[in-house]
C-alpha cells in the first residue's frame, strides 16, 4: 500500500546545544507497506501522525523507531524493518533551500491468526494449570500486549484446591481518544468461576459478565473501570456453622468500581526499591433485589532499600442490601498476615467451624531481605528472609485497634521472574485472639499478590 501523505510545520524542539547548521531539513512525502494481509489502512495512518509531522532528519529517525516500537506493542507485526531513501528530484527543479524529501518502506511480517499456550501460575496460595487460545491482531487493528486489546482470547484455568475458571475476553486498543493516554482497551469478558472456600465451608459458581475500560496516562499510573454483574449461587463444601449455611442461596449482583495502580517498583514480586500504591473502590445495587453494598481498599508498598520492606493494606465495607459471605474480607495466610492458616483469623461461627470474614481489616509488614552468603546461580531470585507483622478483622471500627495480631518469622524467597513469588518460612504468632486459627511452624507459600 502507499501513503501519499505530505509533512507539516510544526516545529521540533532541541536542546541549546544543538547545531541547528548541522541539522539537513527534511520532509516525508511518502510511506510505504510491503507484507500487509489484514491490518486496516485506518489504524496504520493513525500511528504513523508523528513521523509525518517530522521536519528534519534526526526528529524523522527518532519518530520512526518511536512507531516501530508502537507496532510492536500493539501486536500488528512480529518483525519490523525500516528503510528511509530520498526522493530523487533534477538539481534545476530543487530549490536551494527546500527540505529534501523522504520515502519511508515499513517491510512487516502480520502475526499470526491464532495462537495458544499451556502453562502454569502460582496466585492466592495454589498452584494452577492453564489453557489458552486466542486470535491476536483480529480485526487488522492491532492488540495492546499489556491491556490486552483487540483479540478474542479463551481461557481455562482450574487450581489444585480453590478454585476453576472458564473465560472470554473480546478486546480492543483504543488508538482516538479524548484523554491523554500511552495505552487503553476496552474489555468485554464472560466468565465462569467456582470457588471453592473450605475455611468457610462453602463453595460459590459465578457468571459474570463484565465490561472494563483500562487507561494508562503514563508508564507509572493505571486505571480500570468496570462495570459487572453476576448470577451467584452459594452452595455446601463440607462441614459449615448455621451462619454460614443459611445463605445456600441464589443472589445477583450489579456493580461499578475502580481500580487505580501506581507502580514504580523495579519488580512486582521481590522488589530492591520503588513504590506501589493501589486503591480499589466499589459499588453494587443496581438491581432491585440484589447485592447492595460499598467497598474501599488500598494497598501501598515502600522499599527503602535492597533488603528493607514496608507494607500496609486496609479496607472498610458497607452492607446495605443481600451481602454474603463471599462479599466479605478475610485476613491470615502465608502471604497475608503470616502464621494464621488460611483466611483463619477473625470471627467465627458459633462451632468454629467457618470463618465469617468481616467489614473491617488492616494488616501491616516489615520485611527484612537479603541474598545468601554464599554465591550461587540463584542470586537474582533467591533471599533470605525475615518478618514482623500485625494486623487486626472486625464488623467494629473501634475493635481494630483494640484486636490487634501480631506474628513474627524467617525463611526464604524465591521469585520466578517478576510473576510468581515463593515463601517457605517458620513463623511465630505472638498475640491472638482465642478463636483465630493460628499456624505455628513450617508454612508454605505462593501467589502473586503479598503483603
Amino acid at each position: 500500500m502507499f501513503f501519499g501523505f505530505g509533512g507539516c510545520d510544526q516545529s521540533y524542539n532541541r536542546d541549546s546545544d544543538d547545531d541547528d547548521s548541522n541539522v539537513i531539513p527534511s520532509r516525508v512525502a511518502q510511506i510505504h507497506f510491503d507484507g500487509l494481509d489484514r491490518t486496516k489502512h485506518d489504524i496504520l495512518q493513525e500511528l504513523v501522525k508523528p513521523i509525518l509531522q517530522s521536519t528534519d532528519l534526526p526528529e524523522t529517525l527518532i519518530n520512526v523507531n518511536f512507531v516501530r516500537q508502537r507496532f510492536y506493542e500493539l501486536g500488528l507485526f512480529r518483525n519490523v524493518q525500516v528503510s528511509i531513501d530520498t526522493i530523487n528530484k533534477d538539481n534545476d527543479e530543487q530549490p536551494q533551500n527546500e527540505p529534501v524529501e523522504l520515502a519511508i518502506t515499513f517491510n512487516v511480517d502480520e502475526t499470526r491468526r491464532y495462537a495458544g499456550s499451556v502453562f502454569c501460575s502460582g496466585n492466592h496460595n495454589e498452584v494452577s494449570g492453564n489453557v489458552e487460545v486466542r486470535s491476536p491482531n483480529l480485526f487488522g487493528r492491532g492488540m495492546l500486549v499489556d491491556c490486552h486489546g483487540e483479540e478474542i482470547r479463551c481461557q481455562f484455568e482450574h487450581s489444585l484446591r480453590y478454585y476453576a475458571t472458564y473465560s472470554a475476553t473480546f478486546s480492543k486498543p483504543l488508538i482516538r481518544t479524548p484523554w491523554k493516554s500511552v495505552r487503553s482497551s476496552l474489555d468485554l469478558t464472560i466468565l465462569q468461576l467456582s470457588n471453592y472456600c473450605q475455611w468457610s465451608g462453602y463453595k460459590q459458581l459465578n457468571r459474570n459478565l463484565l465490561l472494563g475500560l483500562n487507561i494508562q496516562p503514563h508508564r507509572l499510573h493505571r486505571h480500570l473501570l468496570q462495570w459487572e454483574t453476576s448470577w451467584r449461587y452459594l452452595s455446601g463444601l463440607g462441614n459449615a456453622d448455621f451462619e454460614i449455611t443459611e445463605q445456600f442461596d441464589h443472589s445477583l449482583k450489579s456493580s461499578i468500581s475502580h481500580t487505580y495502580i501506581y507502580d514504580r517498583r523495579d519488580n512486582a514480586v521481590l522488589p530492591t526499591k520503588g513504590t506501589m500504591f493501589k486503591m480499589f473502590n466499589e459499588y453494587a445495587g443496581f438491581q432491585k433485589y440484589a447485592t447492595s453494598f460499598r467497598k474501599h481498599e488500598f494497598e501501598f508498598q515502600h522499599n527503602l532499600a535492597s533488603f528493607l520492606q514496608l507494607s500496609l493494606k486496609a479496607g472498610a465495607m458497607k452492607s446495605f442490601n443481600n451481602t454474603t459471605v463471599s462479599d466479605r474480607f478475610f485476613l491470615g495466610g502465608p502471604l497475608n498476615l503470616r502464621g494464621f492458616q488460611m483466611c483463619g483469623v477473625g470471627p467465627h461461627g458459633q462451632d468454629g467451624i467457618s470463618a465469617l470474614g468481616a467489614l473491617k481489616y488492616w494488616v501491616g509488614a516489615v520485611h527484612l531481605q537479603y541474598p545468601l552468603p554464599f554465591k550461587n546461580i540463584f542470586d537474582q531470585y533467591l533471599r533470605l528472609h525475615g518478618f514482623l507483622q500485625a494486623g487486626s478483622i472486625s464488623n467494629k471500627l473501634t475493635e481494630l485497634g483494640e484486636n490487634i495480631r501480631t506474628s513474627c518469622g524467617g525463611g526464604l524467597i524465591f521469585a520466578f521472574g517478576n510473576n510468581v513469588r515463593l515463601e517457605l518460612n517458620y513463623c511465630w504468632p505472638l498475640f491472638n485472639q482465642t478463636y483465630d486459627k493460628i499456624q505455628r511452624g513450617i508454612q508454605f507459600g505462593i501467589g502473586m499478590s503479598y503483603i
